[in-house]
């Protein structure tokens, strides 16, 4: 097995492989920095727009030839806003014990007051992410009003020197993200579309994290059994999407009505039993078409549907890309 690849990133030297080597970088565009990979390390290229002192955004499309190793360095004081379509890594970030892991399609926010870290990106998947790092400073004179007390906390140094919050990206998310990606202007027009749009996915993170808070309250007044009862029934949903059930079967299996199961759902998950699996089944569709062989065909009938037409529409839908053009997008990362 060979050595992980060692790389790193420091804001007066750019991007470093092994050995601390330049990647050699492109300006696309004042405030803008490109570094592709060569071709040893793999396909692709991380891609830094500064819109303003303490406010950047990262777009990251590459697919490495092996697994690849950011030694430790110390986070800055940031908020740090990730949006991960596609990839694998293990996040460690000093003074805490759990190991954050970051597979397939997920959004989330750590705020850090200075706390070191390592990462680790697994050899062979496409590691597409759009992400902004910004100051406290920034944060707060944007979205004062809207910061939850454990996050108000973290900024005024009355908690923990870390906040995490990870949730599922939206519809809305991933529509905005694919303006960032596709977007051709340049310019002054081109930083302010940017930093409107990163503005605007922290306002979705800020409002989903909200939503979650009232759902939390909401679930502290369930029942302790019909929690219970709604996570097994959960887990039997995930474990079996390729033979599904029917609402009646589920609840029965549960031991609650199916108007019972389905109000329970939303309290807890945010969305209804049919509408949490249709998530599961196309979030699970979209990292076997990323991360294995198997014919778009297979892959509908793994993930539980009998049609792969319908398949293919219901992908579409939710991803804004055909299976097809998805696994072809995957597959080829960015120049």
């Amino acid at each position: 097995m060979k050595e992980p690849v060692q790389m790193q990133y420091e804001y007066r030297r750019g991007m470093m492989c092994a050995s601390g080597h330049p990647i050699m970088p492109s300006n696309p565009e004042p405030n803008e920095t490109s570094w592709t990979l060569p071709d040893t390390i793999g396909k692709g290229s991380f891609h830094r727009i500064e819109i303003r002192p303490g406010f950047e955004i990262w777009i990251s499309d590459c697919r490495f030839k092996q697994e690849v190793f950011f030694p430790p360095h110390k986070l800055p004081s940031q908020v740090q806003s990730s949006f991960i379509l596609s990839g694998d890594y293990h996040l460690r970030i000093d003074g805490y014990p759990a190991l954050f892991e970051q597979t397939g399609e997920r959004q989330g926010i750590i705020c850090s007051n200075g706390s070191a870290s390592t990462c680790t990106v697994r050899a062979g998947t496409s590691l597409r992410h759009v992400g902004t790092s910004i100051s406290p400073k920034l944060f707060f004179s944007y979205f004062k009003d809207g910061m939850s007390p454990e996050l108000r906390a973290v900024f005024e140094r009355k908690a923990k020197t870390l906040y995490q919050y990870v949730g599922p990206i939206t519809p809305e998310m991933r529509s905005v993200i694919q303006r960032i990606l596709t977007y051709p202007g340049r310019g002054i027009a081109r930083k302010i579309f940017f930093e409107s749009r990163a503005l605007g996915l922290l306002a979705y993170q800020l409002e989903q994290m909200s939503a979650i808070e009232s759902r939390a309250d909401s679930n502290e007044r369930l029942h302790p059994v019909d929690k219970r009862q709604t996570e097994q029934a959960k887990d039997f949903l995930v474990r079996n999407m390729e033979t599904p059930v029917s609402l009646g079967e589920l609840s029965q299996k549960a031991g609650m009505s199916p108007p019972k199961l389905n109000r329970c759902f939303k309290q807890m998950y945010g969305m209804t039993v049919f509408k949490y699996l249709r998530t599961e089944r196309l979030n699970k569709a979209r990292d076997r078409l990323e991360n294995t062989g198997f014919s778009i065909t297979e892959i509908a009938y793994q993930v539980g549907y009998d049609s792969p037409s319908h398949f293919a529409k219901a992908y579409k839908k939710r991803f804004g890309l055909s299976p097809r053009n998805s696994r072809h997008r995957m597959h080829q990362p960015g120049p």
